[in-house]
């Protein structure tokens, strides 16, 4: 050993922490060697030479597990030496590169990184793996792209589209759910408090779009429904409507629907008043009187609500944390009821009654379980 690798032995000694588990008990053996190589002074860069075999199988086990965490330049010394019957050598002692077991090892980290709803994370660790499926990266990369609520297939001109807009709100309660069951509060709330305020958008856009009158404006007539636009910065009455004198805008309210009796116009910044979370539930209540609401949108959309109750704003403007007491309160609106888990008044209180007021405005949407998409996309990583 001395003459092949130039260097002077030094030997390591395990000596078991408790009586009970020796050198044969896997998990006590682990911690041994993890010890015994944070002790090493050694170049981690420079070739590292591991034999498979060593006292016991936990011993072997443990000292290339750990070798493969700690060294860039892993190679597995195999004594496979064979000699037949007349003495004669047939196979000698060679070094394996680690590089096979190293690669296994970062594909099972992924894969659990995956399915554990951190398809980045998976995603990192793969550029450097070797022989990965082209299919299978596309595939992982497209859920970045979902837990992100990108789609890249679709120009961001449409990000304000109906359609569009919609299939983003019912990905988000998937997302939601998903975060709640790992008990990631704050990531559902922020994300939950956006889906509510995307969706009274939408749904005011599309049962706009069915109103069938129309305006005169400088001169010439148009739909009603042109009058009103979504954009980054919020949801207004478009351009071609701030020329008008404030009864003109009102009147083009009034046939939007919008409930303008119960708000002050006295300047034309009042009209951005149709951007308020107050001001949205009030027009689509006046819409349609019927649609599911739920507790937490209404509580949301109260302008008097108790702001220190809103999770959302202390976790924005305060970086406040949340407790899951407060959770449930939180998604149950402050409503009291008999909850005692965030998943509990997430699904029933919140997610369900959300899907079926976009049912009921027919709004179009897919869905596609989120767990069941994760772990095939795990499954493909061979």
């Amino acid at each position: 050993m001395r003459e092949k690798f130039n260097c002077q032995l030094e030997f390591l000694h395990l000596t078991p922490k408790n009586a009970d588990k020796g050198i044969d008990n896997w998990n006590e053996t682990l911690s041994l060697v993890e010890e015994a190589f944070c002790k090493l002074d050694s170049n981690l860069l420079k070739p590292v030479y591991v034999s498979h075999q060593a006292g016991t199988p936990a011993i072997s086990s443990a000292v290339q597990f750990v070798s493969l965490g700690r060294f860039q330049k892993v190679k597995f010394l195999v004594s496979n030496e064979y000699f037949d019957e007349n003495y004669e050598q047939k196979s000698k002692s060679e070094a394996i590169e680690s590089s096979n077991y190293r690669r296994g090892i970062q594909i099972q980290k992924a894969k659990q990184l995956i399915i554990g709803g951190f398809p980045g994370a998976a995603l990192k660790i793969l550029e450097d793996i070797d022989r990965i499926d082209k299919a299978a990266i596309a595939n992982l990369k497209n859920i970045v792209d979902f837990f992100n609520l990108h789609t890249t297939l679709i120009d961001s001109s449409q990000d304000f589209a109906i359609p569009q807009a919609t299939q983003r709100i019912v990905d988000a309660l998937d997302l939601i759910h998903f975060f709640f069951n790992q008990r990631n509060y704050l990531q559902g709330i922020t994300l939950l408090a956006a889906a509510q305020e995307t969706f009274l958008k939408l749904a005011i856009l599309s049962q706009v779009a069915m109103i069938n009158e129309t305006v005169i404006l400088n001169g010439s007539s148009q739909k009603v429904s042109d009058s009103v636009e979504w954009i980054p910065r919020g949801f207004f009455l478009n351009k071609s409507i701030n020329s008008q004198s404030i009864n003109e805008k009102k009147g083009v309210l009034q046939k939007l629907r919008f409930p303008v009796e119960d708000f002050r116009f006295n300047t034309d910044k009042d009209f951005d008043v149709t951007n308020k979370n107050f001001a949205l539930i009030a027009w689509l209540k006046n819409i349609d009187k019927t649609f599911a609401k739920w507790p937490l949108l209404l509580w949301y959309c109260d302008s008097n609500r108790n702001t220190e109750d809103d999770l959302r704003n202390q976790l924005m403007h305060n970086l406040c944390g949340v407790e899951e007491k407060e959770v449930i309160d939180y998604l149950l609106g402050f409503k009291n009821n008999q909850v005692n888990d965030v998943m509990s008044a997430y699904v029933n209180h919140v997610k369900q009654p959300f899907l079926k007021a976009i049912n009921y405005f027919q709004l179009d949407y897919k869905r596609e379980k989120l767990n069941k998409k994760l772990q095939e996309i795990a499954d493909s990583l061979i």
